[in-house]
């Protein structure tokens, strides 16, 4: 299918920054779409199309019609299915005004189509309205509240797996991530060595493809550590957030002990997850012990 490559062209060079390119396979697109209308891959290309357009340095009136003409069918499109599509519109309306320096318009779009997007769980799109609110609060000089977005945005990628696009958040905004990237260097007084370390396997374990907790879980392990110093209460919240994260019912910790490796947490959540019960913490319990 013609459409499908030069939509996912279109995406590719969108998302990385290099537009002219994604503007000249949105372009090439257009004419396939007729032939496959009613596939996902004619909203994807329109979606991607218009953002691609409207990312240029030299935004022209001719690039103007297109979005409108492409605005106009997501448009219907939203009518029929908002869950779909609502927040693709809001998102490129958001654009539209931010290239007219019309700023609360597009404040009130951004966090539409936001709230839009994390109601659907199009977490790749939840990535990018992040990451454009970012931008645009860049622009406009409100760098704190743009760091607030682009953590989101980094966060999002993360989950979705997205390991070129958050390298690509780091290579480009290096010093508004460097609070969450130089999180796990944070000193703490005792029990520095057994925190700093659980924290970096947890971290370290996004990076490998068995993975059980995100990224976000990670951090947020990493923010409950950061502020404990009492052993039996860091466990405590740390099986608590392992478990929620995994949608575990049961979790244990194990920690090496004199060569061999011990139990020194256990937790049961049974049937209600909201209700987790600490068996154990605190006290080594031998592996063999347990079943």
């Amino acid at each position: 299918m013609v459409l499908c490559f030069y939509e996912a062209k279109t995406r590719l060079a969108y998302l990385f920054g290099e537009h002219q390119k994604a503007v000249e396979a949105g372009e090439k697109g257009v004419q396939y779409r007729q032939a496959v209308m009613g596939t996902l891959y004619v909203s994807e290309h329109n979606f991607y199309y218009s953002q691609a357009l409207l990312a240029q340095e030299k935004f022209t009136w001719k690039d103007s019609e297109r979005v409108s003409e492409n605005q106009s069918q997501l448009k219907i499109w939203a009518e029929f299915s908002p869950a779909n599509f609502q927040h693709k519109y809001d998102l490129v309306e958001a654009e539209q005004h931010r290239i007219l320096g019309q700023n609360l318009d597009a404040m009130e779009l951004y966090d539409r189509a936001i709230a839009g997007v994390k109601e659907s769980e199009y977490l790749q799109e939840e990535a990018l309205v992040y990451e454009l609110a970012a931008k645009f609060y860049l622009e406009w000089g409100q760098e704190k509240i743009a760091q607030v977005y682009l953590t989101d945005a980094y966060y999002a990628y993360a989950r979705w797996g997205a390991k070129a696009k958050t390298d690509d958040l780091e290579r480009c905004y290096p010093l508004l991530l460097a609070p969450i990237l130089n999180r796990q260097n944070i000193s703490l007084t005792s029990s520095t060595t057994i925190t700093q370390s659980t924290t970096k396997k947890i971290t370290s374990s996004y990076q490998s493809a068995s993975a059980l907790l995100d990224f976000s879980a990670a951090i947020e392990a990493s923010q409950l550590l950061s502020g404990e110093i009492d052993l039996e209460k860091l466990l405590s919240k740390l099986i608590e957030v392992v478990m929620e994260n995994a949608g575990a019912t049961k979790s244990a910790i194990l920690m090496p002990t004199e060569g061999n490796l011990k139990i020194v947490a256990i937790a049961d959540a049974a049937e209600d997850t909201d209700n987790i019960q600490i068996a154990a913490i605190g006290r080594s319990l031998p592996l063999e012990s347990t079943s």
